[in-house]
Protein backbone atom coordinates (compact mmCIF):
# COMPACT_ATOMS: atom_id res chain seq x y z
CA UNK A 1 0.00 0.00 0.00
CA UNK A 2 1.16 3.51 -0.66
CA UNK A 3 0.52 6.64 0.03
CA UNK A 4 0.21 10.05 -2.10
CA UNK A 5 0.79 13.40 0.27
CA UNK A 6 3.82 15.56 0.33
CA UNK A 7 6.74 15.36 -1.48
CA UNK A 8 8.92 18.10 0.25
CA UNK A 9 8.22 19.62 3.62
CA UNK A 10 5.96 22.70 3.76
CA UNK A 11 6.60 25.46 5.97
CA UNK A 12 3.49 26.39 7.43
CA UNK A 13 2.77 29.73 9.67
CA UNK A 14 1.66 29.01 12.52
CA UNK A 15 -1.93 30.83 12.89
CA UNK A 16 -2.07 33.63 15.13
CA UNK A 17 -3.19 32.58 18.68
CA UNK A 18 -7.16 33.28 20.21
CA UNK A 19 -8.30 32.66 23.14
CA UNK A 20 -10.20 29.08 22.71
CA UNK A 21 -14.05 29.64 23.98
CA UNK A 22 -13.46 28.08 27.34
CA UNK A 23 -10.37 30.70 28.24
CA UNK A 24 -12.66 33.98 27.19
CA UNK A 25 -15.51 32.29 29.32
CA UNK A 26 -13.15 31.86 32.60
CA UNK A 27 -11.87 35.75 31.76
CA UNK A 28 -15.18 36.99 32.11
CA UNK A 29 -15.74 34.89 34.97
CA UNK A 30 -12.24 36.96 36.65
CA UNK A 31 -13.66 39.89 35.18
CA UNK A 32 -17.09 39.40 37.05
CA UNK A 33 -15.60 38.20 40.46
CA UNK A 34 -13.18 41.08 40.49
CA UNK A 35 -15.63 43.81 39.68
CA UNK A 36 -18.44 42.64 42.37
CA UNK A 37 -15.81 42.33 44.98
CA UNK A 38 -15.19 45.99 44.56
CA UNK A 39 -18.69 46.92 44.33
CA UNK A 40 -19.80 44.85 47.64
CA UNK A 41 -16.28 46.42 49.13
CA UNK A 42 -17.69 50.09 48.31
CA UNK A 43 -21.36 49.01 49.40
CA UNK A 44 -20.13 47.49 52.43
CA UNK A 45 -17.70 50.03 53.59
CA UNK A 46 -20.08 52.70 54.89
CA UNK A 47 -21.10 49.49 57.23
CA UNK A 48 -18.22 48.33 58.48
CA UNK A 49 -18.29 49.95 62.03
CA UNK A 50 -21.88 48.13 62.38
CA UNK A 51 -20.63 44.70 60.84
CA UNK A 52 -18.66 41.78 62.42
CA UNK A 53 -15.68 40.73 60.26
CA UNK A 54 -17.06 37.47 60.38
CA UNK A 55 -20.20 39.18 58.68
CA UNK A 56 -18.19 40.67 55.92
CA UNK A 57 -15.92 37.62 55.47
CA UNK A 58 -19.42 35.55 54.82
CA UNK A 59 -20.36 38.23 52.50
CA UNK A 60 -17.57 38.57 50.40
CA UNK A 61 -17.75 34.90 49.75
CA UNK A 62 -19.56 35.53 46.71
CA UNK A 63 -17.17 37.10 44.38
CA UNK A 64 -15.20 33.36 44.70
CA UNK A 65 -18.47 32.11 43.97
CA UNK A 66 -18.61 33.79 41.12
CA UNK A 67 -15.37 32.79 40.05
CA UNK A 68 -16.11 28.89 40.26
CA UNK A 69 -16.57 28.25 37.16
CA UNK A 70 -13.11 29.98 35.68
CA UNK A 71 -10.77 26.71 36.90
CA UNK A 72 -8.86 26.08 40.67
CA UNK A 73 -5.95 28.70 39.90
CA UNK A 74 -8.33 31.78 38.63
CA UNK A 75 -10.56 31.08 41.61
CA UNK A 76 -7.77 30.93 43.87
CA UNK A 77 -6.62 34.43 42.40
CA UNK A 78 -10.13 35.95 43.35
CA UNK A 79 -10.04 34.35 46.58
CA UNK A 80 -6.83 36.21 47.46
CA UNK A 81 -7.86 39.35 45.82
CA UNK A 82 -10.97 39.24 47.95
CA UNK A 83 -9.04 38.31 51.21
CA UNK A 84 -6.46 40.86 51.06
CA UNK A 85 -9.69 43.45 50.11
CA UNK A 86 -11.20 41.80 53.47
CA UNK A 87 -7.90 42.19 55.35
CA UNK A 88 -7.24 46.33 54.17
CA UNK A 89 -10.76 47.55 54.07
CA UNK A 90 -12.40 45.98 57.06
CA UNK A 91 -9.69 44.35 59.61
CA UNK A 92 -8.29 47.13 61.23
CA UNK A 93 -5.73 48.96 61.13
CA UNK A 94 -7.41 49.61 58.25
CA UNK A 95 -5.87 50.46 55.00
CA UNK A 96 -2.98 48.10 56.00
CA UNK A 97 -2.49 44.52 55.93
CA UNK A 98 -1.91 44.22 59.43
CA UNK A 99 -4.43 42.78 62.04
CA UNK A 100 -4.20 43.87 65.50
CA UNK A 101 -6.87 41.76 67.15
CA UNK A 102 -7.13 38.16 67.17
CA UNK A 103 -10.86 38.10 66.56
CA UNK A 104 -9.94 39.85 63.23
CA UNK A 105 -7.16 37.22 62.80
CA UNK A 106 -9.63 34.69 62.80
CA UNK A 107 -11.96 35.78 60.73
CA UNK A 108 -9.36 36.76 58.10
CA UNK A 109 -7.77 32.88 58.69
CA UNK A 110 -11.32 30.96 58.45
CA UNK A 111 -12.30 33.64 54.84
CA UNK A 112 -9.06 32.35 53.38
CA UNK A 113 -9.47 28.61 53.99
CA UNK A 114 -13.39 28.47 53.51
CA UNK A 115 -12.33 30.31 50.13
CA UNK A 116 -9.45 28.18 48.99
CA UNK A 117 -12.09 24.78 49.76
CA UNK A 118 -14.59 26.69 48.24
CA UNK A 119 -12.15 27.17 45.42
CA UNK A 120 -11.00 23.69 45.16
CA UNK A 121 -14.46 22.36 45.58
CA UNK A 122 -16.20 24.38 42.60
CA UNK A 123 -13.09 24.02 40.19
CA UNK A 124 -13.25 20.01 41.15
CA UNK A 125 -17.84 20.06 40.44
CA UNK A 126 -16.61 22.05 37.24
CA UNK A 127 -14.45 19.43 36.34
CA UNK A 128 -16.68 16.54 37.12
CA UNK A 129 -19.42 18.64 35.20
CA UNK A 130 -17.15 19.20 32.09
CA UNK A 131 -16.17 15.78 31.54
CA UNK A 132 -19.64 14.65 32.14
CA UNK A 133 -20.44 16.88 29.37
CA UNK A 134 -17.49 15.82 27.32
CA UNK A 135 -18.39 11.81 27.37
CA UNK A 136 -21.94 12.10 27.01
CA UNK A 137 -20.70 14.35 23.52
CA UNK A 138 -18.28 11.98 23.04
CA UNK A 139 -20.85 8.99 23.18
CA UNK A 140 -23.29 10.66 21.04
CA UNK A 141 -20.83 11.41 18.94
CA UNK A 142 -19.40 8.18 18.34
CA UNK A 143 -22.81 6.34 18.49
CA UNK A 144 -24.32 8.82 15.95
CA UNK A 145 -21.43 7.76 13.59
CA UNK A 146 -21.95 4.23 14.52
CA UNK A 147 -25.53 4.47 13.44
CA UNK A 148 -24.90 6.12 10.28
CA UNK A 149 -22.41 3.38 9.47
CA UNK A 150 -24.71 0.22 10.53
CA UNK A 151 -27.85 1.81 8.87
CA UNK A 152 -26.22 1.72 5.50
CA UNK A 153 -25.60 5.56 5.20
CA UNK A 154 -22.99 6.43 2.48
CA UNK A 155 -19.48 6.51 4.61
CA UNK A 156 -17.80 9.40 3.08
CA UNK A 157 -20.66 12.36 4.11
CA UNK A 158 -21.17 9.84 7.50
CA UNK A 159 -16.92 10.86 8.52
CA UNK A 160 -16.79 13.99 6.97
CA UNK A 161 -19.97 15.27 9.50
CA UNK A 162 -18.54 13.24 12.45
CA UNK A 163 -15.05 14.40 12.12
CA UNK A 164 -15.58 18.00 12.35
CA UNK A 165 -17.72 16.78 15.56
CA UNK A 166 -14.56 15.50 16.88
CA UNK A 167 -12.42 18.77 15.83
CA UNK A 168 -14.82 20.39 18.58
CA UNK A 169 -15.01 17.54 20.78
CA UNK A 170 -11.52 16.91 21.68
CA UNK A 171 -10.07 19.72 20.73
CA UNK A 172 -7.86 19.86 17.79
CA UNK A 173 -6.60 21.97 15.38
CA UNK A 174 -6.91 19.45 12.56
CA UNK A 175 -7.80 16.06 11.45
CA UNK A 176 -6.89 13.66 8.20
CA UNK A 177 -8.12 10.58 7.30
CA UNK A 178 -6.93 8.29 4.12
CA UNK A 179 -7.74 5.00 3.30
CA UNK A 180 -6.70 3.46 -0.29
CA UNK A 181 -9.13 1.47 -2.48
CA UNK A 182 -11.14 1.05 -5.69
CA UNK A 183 -13.23 4.10 -3.75
CA UNK A 184 -10.65 6.00 -1.64
CA UNK A 185 -11.21 8.18 0.91
CA UNK A 186 -9.13 10.72 1.52
CA UNK A 187 -10.10 14.23 3.41
CA UNK A 188 -9.55 16.48 6.11
CA UNK A 189 -10.84 18.54 8.66
CA UNK A 190 -9.84 21.92 10.35
CA UNK A 191 -6.47 23.03 9.24
CA UNK A 192 -5.56 19.64 8.12
CA UNK A 193 -2.01 20.53 6.21
CA UNK A 194 0.47 19.40 9.35
CA UNK A 195 -1.91 16.22 9.64
CA UNK A 196 -2.36 15.04 5.89
CA UNK A 197 1.76 15.49 5.39
CA UNK A 198 2.13 13.16 8.78
CA UNK A 199 -0.06 10.84 7.13
CA UNK A 200 1.97 11.02 3.53
CA UNK A 201 5.36 10.45 5.94
CA UNK A 202 3.90 8.03 8.15
CA UNK A 203 2.49 5.98 5.03
CA UNK A 204 5.73 6.22 2.99
CA UNK A 205 8.19 5.63 5.78
CA UNK A 206 6.71 2.27 6.75
CA UNK A 207 6.03 1.22 3.52
CA UNK A 208 2.23 0.79 4.65
CA UNK A 209 0.21 1.37 7.32
CA UNK A 210 1.28 1.27 10.92
CA UNK A 211 0.69 -1.66 12.96
CA UNK A 212 1.21 0.08 16.11
CA UNK A 213 -1.97 1.44 17.93
CA UNK A 214 -0.76 4.96 17.72
CA UNK A 215 2.49 6.70 16.20
CA UNK A 216 3.70 10.15 17.77
CA UNK A 217 4.97 12.43 14.83
CA UNK A 218 7.29 15.58 14.91
CA UNK A 219 5.75 17.91 17.70
CA UNK A 220 2.04 16.89 19.01
CA UNK A 221 0.34 15.05 15.90
CA UNK A 222 -0.39 11.33 16.34
CA UNK A 223 -1.11 8.86 14.01
CA UNK A 224 -3.46 5.83 14.30
CA UNK A 225 -4.70 3.08 12.28
CA UNK A 226 -7.84 2.20 10.63
CA UNK A 227 -8.59 -1.04 11.70
CA UNK A 228 -10.86 -2.86 9.35
CA UNK A 229 -11.35 -5.94 11.77
CA UNK A 230 -7.87 -7.56 12.34
CA UNK A 231 -6.23 -5.49 9.49
CA UNK A 232 -5.28 -1.93 9.55
CA UNK A 233 -6.87 -0.05 6.03
CA UNK A 234 -6.03 3.36 6.59
CA UNK A 235 -4.22 6.17 8.73
CA UNK A 236 -5.95 8.91 10.65
CA UNK A 237 -3.36 11.80 12.01
CA UNK A 238 -4.88 14.59 14.39
CA UNK A 239 -3.47 17.45 15.44
CA UNK A 240 -3.70 18.96 18.70
CA UNK A 241 -2.28 22.67 17.70
CA UNK A 242 -0.91 24.15 20.65
CA UNK A 243 -2.45 22.39 23.31
CA UNK A 244 -1.88 18.55 24.31
CA UNK A 245 -4.99 16.78 25.07
CA UNK A 246 -5.30 14.17 27.64
CA UNK A 247 -4.68 10.80 27.07
CA UNK A 248 -8.45 10.07 27.88
CA UNK A 249 -9.23 12.75 24.96
CA UNK A 250 -6.90 10.97 22.53
CA UNK A 251 -8.53 7.46 23.49
CA UNK A 252 -11.61 9.19 21.70
CA UNK A 253 -9.32 9.91 18.89
CA UNK A 254 -8.50 6.04 18.25
CA UNK A 255 -12.19 4.96 19.18
CA UNK A 256 -13.09 7.58 16.18
CA UNK A 257 -10.41 5.42 14.36
CA UNK A 258 -11.89 2.21 15.12
CA UNK A 259 -15.31 3.06 14.03
CA UNK A 260 -14.01 4.24 11.00
CA UNK A 261 -12.55 1.43 9.87
CA UNK A 262 -15.80 -0.65 10.54
CA UNK A 263 -17.41 1.70 8.34
CA UNK A 264 -14.70 1.05 5.80
CA UNK A 265 -14.85 -2.78 6.26
CA UNK A 266 -19.36 -2.38 6.25
CA UNK A 267 -18.57 -0.82 3.09
CA UNK A 268 -16.23 -3.15 1.54
CA UNK A 269 -18.10 -6.04 2.65
CA UNK A 270 -21.20 -4.82 0.99
CA UNK A 271 -19.81 -3.92 -2.18
CA UNK A 272 -17.96 -7.40 -2.41
CA UNK A 273 -22.33 -8.58 -1.93
CA UNK A 274 -23.52 -6.60 -4.25
CA UNK A 275 -20.60 -7.61 -6.84
CA UNK A 276 -21.53 -11.47 -5.53
CA UNK A 277 -25.48 -11.17 -6.09
CA UNK A 278 -24.94 -9.82 -9.54
CA UNK A 279 -22.28 -13.03 -9.96
CA UNK A 280 -24.95 -15.18 -8.93
CA UNK A 281 -27.66 -13.03 -11.17
CA UNK A 282 -25.82 -13.62 -14.19
CA UNK A 283 -25.01 -17.01 -13.46
CA UNK A 284 -29.07 -18.07 -13.20
CA UNK A 285 -29.58 -16.00 -16.22
CA UNK A 286 -26.92 -17.88 -18.37
CA UNK A 287 -28.23 -21.30 -17.17
CA UNK A 288 -32.09 -19.88 -17.65
CA UNK A 289 -30.48 -19.15 -20.76
CA UNK A 290 -28.55 -22.11 -21.72
CA UNK A 291 -31.63 -24.38 -20.96
CA UNK A 292 -34.21 -21.86 -23.43
CA UNK A 293 -32.09 -21.93 -26.10
CA UNK A 294 -31.02 -25.46 -25.90
CA UNK A 295 -34.81 -26.03 -25.46
CA UNK A 296 -35.51 -24.23 -28.55
CA UNK A 297 -32.92 -25.16 -30.56
CA UNK A 298 -33.57 -28.78 -29.85
CA UNK A 299 -37.29 -29.20 -30.97
CA UNK A 300 -37.18 -28.46 -34.59
CA UNK A 301 -33.48 -29.85 -35.26
CA UNK A 302 -35.45 -33.34 -33.62
CA UNK A 303 -38.91 -32.78 -35.84
CA UNK A 304 -36.80 -31.99 -38.89
CA UNK A 305 -34.56 -35.51 -38.23
CA UNK A 306 -37.56 -37.29 -37.46
CA UNK A 307 -38.54 -35.98 -40.43
CA UNK A 308 -35.99 -36.54 -42.51
CA UNK A 309 -35.68 -40.66 -41.42
CA UNK A 310 -39.19 -41.14 -41.99
CA UNK A 311 -39.39 -39.75 -45.36
CA UNK A 312 -36.24 -41.45 -46.39
CA UNK A 313 -37.59 -44.96 -45.43
CA UNK A 314 -41.90 -44.61 -46.19
CA UNK A 315 -42.47 -44.95 -49.96
CA UNK A 316 -45.95 -42.98 -50.16
CA UNK A 317 -45.31 -39.90 -52.21
CA UNK A 318 -47.79 -37.95 -49.92
CA UNK A 319 -46.66 -39.19 -46.81
CA UNK A 320 -43.05 -38.30 -48.08
CA UNK A 321 -44.35 -34.65 -48.90
CA UNK A 322 -45.89 -33.85 -45.90
CA UNK A 323 -42.69 -34.81 -44.13
CA UNK A 324 -40.96 -32.47 -46.25
CA UNK A 325 -43.30 -29.54 -45.23
CA UNK A 326 -42.93 -30.45 -41.98
CA UNK A 327 -38.74 -30.26 -42.40
CA UNK A 328 -39.35 -26.95 -44.40
CA UNK A 329 -41.76 -25.36 -41.94
CA UNK A 330 -39.31 -26.56 -38.55
CA UNK A 331 -36.06 -25.26 -40.86
CA UNK A 332 -37.77 -21.97 -41.23
CA UNK A 333 -38.67 -21.71 -37.40
CA UNK A 334 -34.96 -22.77 -36.38
CA UNK A 335 -33.87 -19.83 -38.89
CA UNK A 336 -35.97 -17.30 -37.71
CA UNK A 337 -34.92 -18.48 -33.44
CA UNK A 338 -31.58 -18.01 -34.86
CA UNK A 339 -31.94 -14.98 -36.01
CA UNK A 340 -33.57 -13.38 -33.25
CA UNK A 341 -30.79 -14.56 -31.17
CA UNK A 342 -28.41 -12.54 -33.34
CA UNK A 343 -30.75 -9.82 -33.66
CA UNK A 344 -30.80 -9.57 -29.36
CA UNK A 345 -27.29 -9.96 -29.36
CA UNK A 346 -26.64 -6.55 -31.64
CA UNK A 347 -28.98 -4.59 -29.46
CA UNK A 348 -27.49 -5.86 -26.16
CA UNK A 349 -23.93 -5.18 -27.78
CA UNK A 350 -24.98 -1.89 -28.74
CA UNK A 351 -23.81 -2.40 -32.49
CA UNK A 352 -27.72 -1.60 -34.09
CA UNK A 353 -27.64 0.67 -36.49
CA UNK A 354 -30.72 2.72 -37.48
CA UNK A 355 -31.27 3.65 -41.67
CA UNK A 356 -33.71 5.90 -41.34
CA UNK A 357 -35.62 6.91 -44.09
CA UNK A 358 -39.37 8.48 -45.20
CA UNK A 359 -42.04 5.50 -44.81
CA UNK A 360 -45.58 5.72 -45.20
CA UNK A 361 -47.25 4.09 -42.44
CA UNK A 362 -50.21 2.89 -44.15
CA UNK A 363 -48.47 0.55 -46.60
CA UNK A 364 -46.03 -0.46 -43.56
CA UNK A 365 -48.84 -1.44 -41.56
CA UNK A 366 -50.51 -3.44 -44.18
CA UNK A 367 -47.36 -5.38 -44.63
CA UNK A 368 -46.73 -6.22 -41.60
CA UNK A 369 -50.04 -7.53 -41.01
CA UNK A 370 -49.77 -9.43 -44.59
CA UNK A 371 -46.60 -11.13 -42.83
CA UNK A 372 -48.20 -12.68 -40.17
CA UNK A 373 -50.15 -16.31 -40.65
CA UNK A 374 -53.68 -15.58 -39.52
CA UNK A 375 -56.90 -16.46 -40.59
CA UNK A 376 -58.81 -14.00 -42.85
CA UNK A 377 -60.22 -11.34 -41.05
CA UNK A 378 -58.65 -12.28 -37.78
CA UNK A 379 -57.02 -8.98 -38.19
CA UNK A 380 -58.44 -5.17 -38.35
CA UNK A 381 -56.54 -2.26 -39.61
CA UNK A 382 -57.58 1.41 -38.63
CA UNK A 383 -54.72 3.87 -40.08
CA UNK A 384 -55.49 6.99 -41.63
CA UNK A 385 -54.75 7.59 -45.50
CA UNK A 386 -53.72 11.02 -44.65
CA UNK A 387 -50.70 10.50 -42.48
CA UNK A 388 -46.99 11.67 -43.87
CA UNK A 389 -43.93 9.91 -44.27
CA UNK A 390 -42.36 8.56 -41.08
CA UNK A 391 -38.46 8.42 -41.33
CA UNK A 392 -37.82 5.25 -40.15
CA UNK A 393 -36.05 2.18 -40.60
CA UNK A 394 -38.91 0.32 -42.15
CA UNK A 395 -37.25 -3.39 -41.86
CA UNK A 396 -37.03 -2.90 -37.98
CA UNK A 397 -40.48 -1.55 -37.22
CA UNK A 398 -41.96 -3.94 -39.72
CA UNK A 399 -40.52 -6.39 -37.60
CA UNK A 400 -41.86 -4.88 -34.50
CA UNK A 401 -45.15 -4.59 -35.77
CA UNK A 402 -45.33 -8.86 -37.17
CA UNK A 403 -43.46 -9.59 -33.72
CA UNK A 404 -46.60 -7.46 -31.15
CA UNK A 405 -49.73 -8.62 -34.28
CA UNK A 406 -48.21 -11.92 -34.26
CA UNK A 407 -48.24 -12.32 -30.11
CA UNK A 408 -51.55 -10.71 -30.01
CA UNK A 409 -52.93 -13.37 -32.26
CA UNK A 410 -51.23 -16.35 -30.57
CA UNK A 411 -52.01 -15.00 -26.81
CA UNK A 412 -55.35 -12.83 -27.24
CA UNK A 413 -57.90 -15.47 -28.67
CA UNK A 414 -57.03 -14.88 -32.36
CA UNK A 415 -57.85 -11.44 -33.14
CA UNK A 416 -56.23 -8.08 -33.28
CA UNK A 417 -56.99 -4.48 -34.23
CA UNK A 418 -53.95 -1.94 -35.23
CA UNK A 419 -54.23 1.44 -35.28
CA UNK A 420 -51.97 4.15 -35.66
CA UNK A 421 -52.16 8.07 -35.44
CA UNK A 422 -49.60 10.88 -35.02
CA UNK A 423 -49.83 13.29 -31.91
CA UNK A 424 -47.21 15.13 -29.88
CA UNK A 425 -44.59 15.07 -32.69
CA UNK A 426 -44.86 10.99 -32.30
CA UNK A 427 -46.13 8.71 -34.40
CA UNK A 428 -47.92 6.42 -32.08
CA UNK A 429 -48.87 2.62 -33.08
CA UNK A 430 -51.60 0.34 -31.01
CA UNK A 431 -51.70 -3.42 -31.19
CA UNK A 432 -54.70 -4.44 -29.30
CA UNK A 433 -56.20 -8.06 -28.23
CA UNK A 434 -59.33 -9.33 -26.03
CA UNK A 435 -57.34 -12.26 -24.45
CA UNK A 436 -56.44 -12.55 -21.36
CA UNK A 437 -54.43 -9.74 -20.78
CA UNK A 438 -51.07 -9.41 -18.56
CA UNK A 439 -50.84 -8.78 -15.08
CA UNK A 440 -49.69 -5.29 -13.81
CA UNK A 441 -46.68 -7.28 -11.85
CA UNK A 442 -45.61 -8.73 -15.22
CA UNK A 443 -45.67 -5.96 -17.37
CA UNK A 444 -42.37 -4.55 -16.90
CA UNK A 445 -40.69 -8.02 -17.48
CA UNK A 446 -42.68 -8.87 -20.10
CA UNK A 447 -39.79 -7.19 -22.40
CA UNK A 448 -36.97 -9.32 -20.85
CA UNK A 449 -35.52 -11.80 -22.65
CA UNK A 450 -36.58 -15.52 -22.62
CA UNK A 451 -39.39 -14.59 -20.41
CA UNK A 452 -43.06 -15.83 -22.55
CA UNK A 453 -46.02 -14.10 -21.72
CA UNK A 454 -48.03 -18.07 -20.76
CA UNK A 455 -45.02 -20.17 -19.20
CA UNK A 456 -46.15 -23.25 -19.40
CA UNK A 457 -49.23 -23.13 -21.52
CA UNK A 458 -49.73 -24.37 -25.04
CA UNK A 459 -48.41 -21.02 -26.73
CA UNK A 460 -45.15 -21.94 -28.20
CA UNK A 461 -42.06 -19.26 -28.43
CA UNK A 462 -38.77 -18.67 -27.89
CA UNK A 463 -39.60 -15.00 -25.20
CA UNK A 464 -37.22 -13.10 -27.40
CA UNK A 465 -40.07 -11.33 -29.91
CA UNK A 466 -40.79 -8.23 -26.95
CA UNK A 467 -37.42 -7.87 -25.79
CA UNK A 468 -36.57 -7.07 -29.98
CA UNK A 469 -39.47 -4.83 -30.18
CA UNK A 470 -38.14 -2.95 -27.17
CA UNK A 471 -34.79 -2.92 -28.93
CA UNK A 472 -36.19 -1.52 -31.74
CA UNK A 473 -37.97 0.95 -30.83
CA UNK A 474 -35.53 2.35 -28.13
CA UNK A 475 -32.91 2.39 -31.31
CA UNK A 476 -35.12 4.82 -32.28
CA UNK A 477 -35.90 6.70 -29.84
CA UNK A 478 -38.61 5.57 -28.27
CA UNK A 479 -40.97 3.85 -26.63
CA UNK A 480 -42.76 0.72 -26.40
CA UNK A 481 -45.64 -0.09 -23.27
CA UNK A 482 -48.28 -2.06 -22.58
CA UNK A 483 -51.81 -1.81 -20.52
CA UNK A 484 -54.99 -3.31 -20.50
CA UNK A 485 -57.67 -3.10 -23.23
CA UNK A 486 -61.11 -1.83 -22.77
CA UNK A 487 -63.28 -5.11 -22.20
CA UNK A 488 -60.39 -7.09 -21.16
CA UNK A 489 -57.10 -8.19 -23.38
CA UNK A 490 -53.53 -6.03 -24.00
CA UNK A 491 -52.77 -3.53 -25.71
CA UNK A 492 -49.06 -2.65 -26.79
CA UNK A 493 -48.64 0.93 -27.74
CA UNK A 494 -45.35 2.13 -29.64
CA UNK A 495 -44.37 5.59 -30.06
CA UNK A 496 -41.37 6.92 -31.61
CA UNK A 497 -40.54 10.27 -33.20
CA UNK A 498 -42.51 11.58 -36.20
CA UNK A 499 -39.82 14.41 -37.14
CA UNK A 500 -37.57 14.92 -39.67
CA UNK A 501 -34.91 12.22 -40.20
Amino acid sequence: MRWTGYAEPVEVSPPPRRLTRAQRRAARMVVAALVLTALMAGVLLPFRDDLTPGTVALLMLLPPLVSGGAGLWPTLACAAVGAMTFNVAFIEPYGTPRISADESAAAFVVYMAVAAALAVALSALRESREADRRRARTLEMLETLGEGLLRGQRLDPALRSAMHELLRLVPLRGAAIAVPGEEPIVFGAGDAVAAERAIAYAGDAGGGVPTVRSLRMEGRIRVFPVMGGEDPVGLLAADPGEGEPEEERWSVVEGFADLAGLGVARARLEREQALRAALENTDRMRVALTRSVTHDLRTPLAVIRTAAAAARDTPDAAVRGELLDDIEREGARLSHLVANMLDLSRIEAGALTVQRAPVPVDELVHDAVAAVPAPEGAVTVDVPGDLPPVPLDEALVRQVLVNLVGNAVAHGGGRAEVTAAIAGGELELRVADHGPGIPEAERRRVFEPYRRLRPGGRVSGSGLGLAICRGYVEAHGGTVTVHTTPGGGATFTVRVPAGTP
